[in-house]
């Protein structure tokens, strides 16, 4: 019998993610890989702001400019969805939440940052409850 080793030394994965998505009304089927390019930390925590590049169909967390201020999308990009789950950088493969209910409380205790009008706006098919 094959025995895998899960455990993950030294990463904590999983702290939000049963709290921030309420309600999952649509996401995306198979999910999606992640851009990590210049992501620094080693978890992507649930309830980051997910961005796609138009042109190219490239999704990558969105990111943060100072801790607890989300970036602007850059010309060319679009709001695109909300993780459900924590990932690691190293294996960056993403469920995404496009429609639906989050518990916007809990997206910021996860990601240490508020969801700005621009967002919710932007992903027009969440509904963000606790802000």
């Amino acid at each position: 019998m094959s025995v895998a080793s899960l455990n993950l030394v030294g990463k904590e994965i999983g702290g939000f993610d049963s709290i921030i998505i309420v309600k999952d009304n649509g996401d995306i089927p198979g999910g999606v890989t992640l851009d990590v390019t210049g992501v620094t930390a080693d978890v992507i925590p649930a309830g980051e702001v997910l961005i796609r590049t138009i042109s190219t169909g490239v999704v990558k967390p969105l990111g943060q400019t100072t801790p607890g201020t989300y970036d602007s999308l850059d010309s060319g990009e679009e709001y695109y969805g909300i993780l459900k789950a924590d990932v690691l950088k190293t294996q960056p493969f993403a469920a995404v939440l496009r429609a639906g209910t989050v518990n916007a409380a809990a997206l910021k205790a996860s990601t240490g940052a508020a969801i700005t009008s621009d967002i919710k706006s932007g992903l027009k098919n969440i509904d963000f409850i606790n802000a």
